[in-house]
């Protein structure tokens, strides 16, 4: 008797009740016999094929078990011969472990038969299942069967997906078989066809995080005005000695400090931003600071943070961008003593928020202008690549350290991502700049007239390859670069309300996780 994980090494006549074939194949006619019959028309093979392959699909739920057990018997086999283990002894260690398997409840489902074992006995009773007789057929009741199998069905995930996975499943692993086959990595290509297409699945049909839920730059921005004017109402008042000491340690900081030394006065290098922050420091008898004076005051520095010169920022407007800043902060985390009236968390609250919101759009608006930018040189050159005039546009930010202020390190990262592009990107972009721009126009040109028009054909459709390279290239930067703005959108208290309002639901990485797990159940 065959041992259970000899499966693959047992003749098709074998008797073992663990061999991959049982004696029961002897009553019916090889392949190769069946494939003698009358020829079937392509729409009648698809149609039967489709038929048997769901049928098949409760066999194959029955074998699940033993199809995992040859299949893990197969991986061990071509692993112990990669490390040189000899074969009696992965022999005598497997059916070790399968006598143990038989007497372990959680592991019994293993060591049963087989779908192959399963078909042959309930062909015993029917009679033979009917086999494809065209390509079109053999890949249509592989999907049968994979759809047909309720084993697929078990785990995360949405009817679509599960369906969609095994059919995806399926389909690439009869591909990864075709085109492997005759080769010693037939089965590793079934394997590798069986996981792209489930992954691919995964990838396309599991519930993800809506794209609505990411919040554009205006949305943003009418989030932060809105968080702005629940702060103005939230009757907060703040102490005035105190906040002028806040006030003087400001300006300190701006004239006097490690880092700046800018100057107030009508001939100073922020004259503005001085006098602004001045007038904070010693408020007028009974005057008060309320919430709308803080935020006149933000406002106030917002526009004075703007001004450019030449198209630089200018001096007042550096300081002010600081003192927006230290602002910012202090409005998002001030001290209790310094209130004295109004609802203080209320206005915390709603600042933070405020603040964050705008600081995103602010960088979302940014990196949006620097694509925008991009767009706008490509379309002004004839030979001008968008794929280069992205990645020039973010070099801007990378090799200014100030520009990169407010980005976190992974939008950071994001950035140097584009630049760098992808090792496929690359290359069709370096393939693409044969096709494309005056003088690889002018050398195909050259190539038909010198062939007296035999080659422009092959020059038109070589020309045609070139430039999808191009624009695939092109494309994937594009994909980098709004991945990069998404990122950005979703760092921002707007994005978080949102996705903590959807369905739990929504998305669960247990989804991807399933479908790769079906797509094994596809390698037999």
């Amino acid at each position: 008797m065959a041992a259970p994980w000899e499966a693959y090494q047992t003749s098709a006549t074998s008797d073992g009740p663990w061999s991959k074939y049982s004696a029961v194949a002897a009553r019916f006619p090889s392949d190769e016999e069946s494939l003698k019959a009358a020829p079937v028309s392509a729409v009648e093979d698809v149609a039967k094929s489709g038929g048997i392959g769901l049928a098949k699909g409760l066999v194959d739920a029955v074998g699940t078990g033993g199809d995992a057990r040859h299949l893990a018997s197969a991986g061990v086999d071509w692993a112990a011969n990669k490390i040189g283990i000899n074969p009696d002894s992965v022999t005598s260690a497997k059916n070790s472990i399968y006598d143990v398997a038989k007497h372990v409840p959680i592991l019994n489902a293993f060591t049963g038969p087989d779908s192959d074992q399963v078909q042959k006995a309930v062909e015993g009773v029917t009679g033979e299942f009917y086999k494809p007789q065209t390509t079109a057929g053999r890949y249509v009741q592989s999907v049968g069967e994979a759809v047909g199998n309720p084993v697929n069905y078990v785990g995360p995930g949405g009817i679509a997906l599960k369906a969609g996975g095994a059919a995806a499943s399926a389909l690439g692993s009869e591909a990864g078989k075709d085109l492997t086959k005759g080769t010693d990595y037939e089965r590793a290509g079934q394997l590798a066809g069986a996981l792209i297409g489930g992954g691919a699945a995964a990838k396309t049909l599991a519930p993800k995080l809506e794209k609505a839920a990411i919040p554009t730059a205006e949305e943003l921005k009418a989030s932060a005005n809105k968080g702005y004017d629940a702060a103005r109402n939230s009757g907060v008042e703040l102490d005035p000695a105190k906040f002028g000491t806040f006030a003087a340690g400001l300006q300190n900081e701006l004239t006097n400090g490690p880092k700046y030394a800018f100057t107030g006065g009508s001939v100073g290098t922020a004259p503005k931003t001085i006098a602004a922050i001045e007038s904070l420091q010693s408020a007028p008898a009974g005057g008060k600071v309320l919430a709308p004076n803080l935020d006149a005051l933000r406002i106030h520095l917002n526009n004075i943070a703007g001004e450019t010169n030449g198209f630089k920022p200018t001096a007042d407007a550096k300081a002010a961008m600081v003192a927006k800043q230290r602002l910012a902060e202090y409005l998002t985390s001030v001290p209790t003593d310094h209130i004295v009236a109004g609802d203080a968390d209320a206005y915390l609250r709603n600042t933070k928020q405020a603040n964050g919101d705008w600081a995103a759009a602010s960088r979302a608006q940014t990196v949006d202008g620097k694509i925008t930018r991009a767009e706008n040189n490509a379309e002004g050159g004839i030979a001008t690549s968008i794929d280069n005039q992205i990645k020039s546009q973010v070099r801007t930010i990378l090799n200014n350290p100030k520009a990169q202020r407010g980005f976190s390190k992974d939008e950071v990262g994001a950035m140097k991502d584009v630049n760098k592009g992808t090792l496929l990107g690359n290359t069709l972009r370096q393939l693409g700049r044969g096709g494309t721009g005056v003088i690889p126009m002018m050398m195909h040109g050259a190539t038909v007239a010198a062939t007296g028009g035999a080659s422009l054909i092959p020059q038109a459709a070589l020309a045609a390859g070139l430039y999808a390279s191009k624009k695939t290239a092109e494309g994937m930067t594009k994909r980098q670069a709004t991945k990069l703005d998404e990122m950005i959108r979703m760092r921002s208290p707007e994005y978080d309300a949102r996705k903590a309002a959807m369905p739990p639901t929504k998305y669960d990485p247990a989804n991807t996780k399933g479908a790769l797990a079906r797509a094994l159940l596809q390698v037999r």
